[in-house]
């Protein structure tokens, strides 16, 4: 994408300063068109009606072609002193190809890093060295080699083949009390679960009320602060 610059002094221009608001918005549009286009500030005949809503009527291009920033060619009209302010098309053209051979080099130097990783670390294994195998091998080992033959070495626990095999599956028991799931680690000769209240209590301790009745009551003290 190409820029058209409007240099800061045409602001204080006596020449562009006079211009009719028109003739000023034709002149930019003649600009940017030409950019986008590549022609060096040639506009051709039919492309005017571009550079403003309304087209570029003869007075418009009498008064740019007055005050020398326009000039009439056979096939329609030449921005004057295009260089002075613009990029000529060539330099930018030049400018692209060497911003895309850059790009090129660029993805070309990522793919041969990721080819050369992959040669690294996943072209050569220990089970292609024999180094698995037991066999001998010189020279430093690699860090994937040595991660191979660890876990190489591990044990796997044996995978059972029959009913047999497999461990035999907890009991499950429920409190006497209030039916609640008992924990598997409850002893077998226990079946009341940890629950305080008064049934599991007494489930607990048979002869404990029985005791209780046997003592006598408290003296009430009415003064007593609880």
């Amino acid at each position: 994408m190409t820029d058209t610059r409007l240099p800061d002094r045409w602001l204080t221009d006596p020449v562009m300063d006079g211009l009719s608001d028109r003739a000023w918005r034709t002149f930019t549009g003649a600009l940017m068109f030409s950019n986008g286009a590549g022609t060096d500030g040639a506009i051709v005949r039919r492309s005017l009606r571009l550079l403003h809503p309304d087209g570029v009527d003869l007075a418009t291009t009498d008064e740019l072609v007055a005050v020398g920033l326009w000039e009439r060619t056979s096939d329609g009209v030449q921005v004057q002193q295009w260089s002075k302010t613009q990029s000529l098309a060539a330099a930018v053209e030049r400018q692209r190809e060497q911003n895309r051979q850059k790009v090129r080099r660029h993805r070309q130097s990522k793919k041969q890093a990721a080819d050369d990783d992959g040669a690294d670390t996943g072209d050569v294994t220990g089970y292609e060295t024999g180094e698995l195998a037991g066999q001998d091998r010189t020279g430093q080992d690699r860090q994937g080699q040595r991660d191979h033959t660890e876990t190489a070495q591990w044990k796997a626990a044996p995978i059972p083949t029959a009913v047999g095999d497999l461990p035999e599956p907890p009991i499950w028991r429920n409190c006497s009390i209030c039916d609640r799931a008992l924990p598997t680690s409850t002893p077998a000769d226990v079946d009341i679960c940890t629950k305080q209240d008064a049934d599991h209590f007494r489930a607990r301790h048979p002869h404990a009320e029985e005791a209780h009745h046997d003592r006598p009551a408290p003296a009430y003290d009415p003064d007593e602060v609880f």
